[in-house]
């Protein structure tokens, strides 16, 4: 998406369109059912992945999850840009078939001393994944994980 502004002699206004609208001759139809010129149209701003960042501050403009203030979650990118203070240190992240994923951190840390953590994967979209444990990611014994259901989890960490 691309958001633009008209500045004619009556005042402004503000629009946005899909980008392959562009390339349809030398007109933008407006929502509203008026038709502006394009040597007068203004580029304000562009966001190509929609998540509302657009491509001066978004690091990765192709990705909705990968914007300043997006939670970190253990998959090697930096999905908050690299805001000070953020790290993927201790955190353990659930990546379902379906392409969803979820934070499982609290969940996995949750673990006492000869207690066991539940990790319900059922709960996640198919229920079918992998589990991301990051660097820094503390549980007594990797043995003291349960599942919930009949379900079968590898995991991995470094």
């Amino acid at each position: 998406m691309r958001t633009f502004a008209q500045a004619n002699g009556s005042g402004s206004a503000h629009f946005t369109v899909n980008v392959p609208a562009l390339a349809c001759g030398q007109q933008v139809q407006v929502v509203d059912g008026a038709t502006c010129d394009v040597s007068n149209v203004v580029e304000l701003t562009d966001d190509e992945d929609g998540d509302g960042f657009d491509h001066l501050v978004d690091c990765d403009d192709t990705d909705p999850d990968v914007h300043p203030g997006a939670p970190e979650i253990c998959d090697g990118v930096a999905n908050d840009c690299n805001l000070p203070g953020a790290s993927e240190d201790g955190l353990v992240t659930w990546f379902d078939a379906d392409g969803s994923k979820a934070d499982l951190s609290a969940d996995f840390a949750s673990g006492a001393p000869g207690a066991v953590s539940v990790l319900d994967l059922g709960s996640f979209g198919t229920g079918s994944g992998r589990v991301a444990v990051c660097p820094g990611t503390y549980h007594v014994a990797l043995e003291g994980i349960g599942l919930a259901g009949a379900r079968d989890l590898q995991i991995e960490g470094v």
